[in-house]
């Protein structure tokens, strides 16, 4: 619970208190981060009475959040209460399960008095894990399952914090039912089957760092932890699916997992950055209940006919168009290409100073079936996204929900995206190009489109070479509409 609060507020301290309403006081159960000594005469410095400190119950009995600072206008209550805190700057977080305040977070820190925003955020991440809070930190080891609130708030809060050194860990599992009742045990064994299912799947993670267990719906279950660069979330996983393994029920269980080491480039949002990680780790689950992955076409393999005459046809309608502008060349090619496999968009992008530039754009026609509402092409640093500034430099590249950059997945789950092809290079004026293809779930993308994506990106750069034409200067191009292409019917 604390370390990734303490990240996400910039706090020197997150301690988690209880409401022992007998004793009218707020006692400190658990604590993270450098807690300074209390003040003296505070019932032993663990407790503060909510007698002594009106303010303090107020703010619990209303369930609303408390900040003060030194030199501010406070309170003599409020003072005391800052002054137990320890610290120059201080933050109460109501606890509250169901209608009744379980206690209280109180967070601390040293720079700055907290911001209107900080304190907002804290109370979202709070009220979301505030179940699990009040269950886990007091009992100890998780000891039930949590619900697919608190595990997504988790997953953010997660987020939020230093991904270097606490790296996000997903798992998601998927009992598959041998029959619809409940794999013909009937639904109260099935139920049975589900009880030693969690409370084998709480127990094999309880050596995970700040970890929680949860129930997600449809026969699925659900883990998050904070890892450690050292960790290997593979093994974790293989040992938790052995174990599973010997429960002996007659059922079979798909895995799927992702890990965030480093902050998500897009989506900004810490809780659409852990949506899109989830679906993400739906995404690679076993396509086959055994575990076994289906077979991907061999390097052997022949070329389909299609992309044959494909590479035929876009040449030729290249040699067709020597003076055009290099955007309309590489546009051509992006919107055949996406014909082929009926593409969702693709976008033509040209790299200035480091910045992918959009230029043209195309989409799938009405009529065929399309992501709605697709997304509007933004401009991004090649930098951010390591699998693009590669294609960038021609070489191809094919990214989907189930492998590939990590950074590029995230943002086709964001997107409503399955996947991308890209690539691009330098036309004979020095000047950088990509040219990037999404599919969606109505498209029908082959592996063989990125090595032929890459040949008919490349002449289109580099012709005409030679040729004594000119090309047409692409620096009118900002002040242009945005081109759209379609597939001629």
């Amino acid at each position: 619970m604390s370390a990734h609060l303490c990240s996400a507020l910039e706090a020197r301290t997150v301690q988690l208190a209880e409401l022992e309403g007998a004793a009218q006081r707020l006692r400190v159960v658990l604590t993270s981060g450098r807690a300074r000594e209390r003040g003296t005469g505070r019932e032993g410095g663990d407790a503060i009475s909510l007698t002594q400190h009106p303010q303090l119950e107020e703010v619990l009995l209303d369930g609303e959040a408390w900040a003060g600072s030194v030199g501010g206008t406070l309170a003599e209550g409020e003072r005391l209460l800052l002054e137990w805190m320890g610290a120059p700057h201080a933050l109460v977080l109501p606890v509250v399960v169901g209608l009744r305040t379980w206690g209280a977070v109180l967070v601390t820190r040293e720079q700055a008095a907290f911001t209107p925003d900080e304190i907002a955020l804290g109370q979202v991440l709070v009220a979301a894990m505030a179940p699990v809070l009040a269950r886990r930190d007091v009992e100890g080891p998780q000891s039930a399952l949590a619900d697919a609130h608190a595990f997504h708030a988790h997953a953010a809060a997660l987020i939020s914090g230093s991904l270097v050194q606490r790296p996000l860990q997903l798992v998601v599992a998927r009992i598959h039912w041998l029959r619809q009742d409940g794999g013909g045990l009937g639904w109260e064994a099935a139920d049975e089957v589900r009880g030693r299912m969690a409370a084998l799947l709480i127990d094999r993670t309880r050596s995970w760092g700040d970890v929680v267990v949860a129930e997600l719906g449809g026969d699925e279950f659900g883990i998050v932890a904070a890892g450690r660069p050292s960790d290997s979330l593979e093994a974790k996983v293989a040992g938790v699916r052995e174990a599973v393994r010997g429960m002996g029920d007659p059922v079979d269980i798909t895995w799927g997992s992702i890990e965030i080491t480093e902050p998500p480039v897009h989506p900004r949002s810490p809780e659409e950055a852990a949506a899109a990680a989830l679906q993400l780790a739906r995404a690679s689950r076993d396509l086959e209940p055994s575990g076994v992955r289906a077979a991907s076409p061999g390097a052997g393999a022949p070329v389909p006919d299609e992309l044959v005459r494909l590479v035929a046809d876009v040449f030729g309608e290249l040699d067709a168009m020597p003076s055009e502008r290099m955007s309309h060349r590489l546009a051509l090619v992006a919107e055949r290409s996406r014909g082929a496999i009926n593409g969702a968009l693709w976008w033509v992008g040209r790299v200035e100073e480091g910045v992918v530039v959009n230029v043209r754009q195309g989409r799938r026609p009405s009529g065929r079936g399309a992501v709605d509402p697709l997304p509007e092409p933004e401009d991004f640093e090649l930098a951010s996204y390591r699998a693009s500034a590669d294609a960038a430099e021609g070489l191809a590249m094919h990214t989907d929900l189930t492998r590939g950059d990590v950074q590029e997945r995230l943002y086709l789950a964001a997107a409503g995206f399955e996947g991308i092809f890209a690539c691009g290079g330098y036309d004979p004026d020095a000047h950088q190009w990509l040219v990037e293809i999404f599919t969606d779930a109505q498209s029908a993308p082959t592996p063989w489109l990125a090595p032929v994506l890459e040949g008919m990106v490349q002449a289109a750069l580099s012709f005409p070479r030679g040729v004594d034409v000119p090309l047409q200067p692409e620096e009118a191009l900002p002040g242009e509409p945005v081109r759209l292409w379609s597939v001629a019917d």
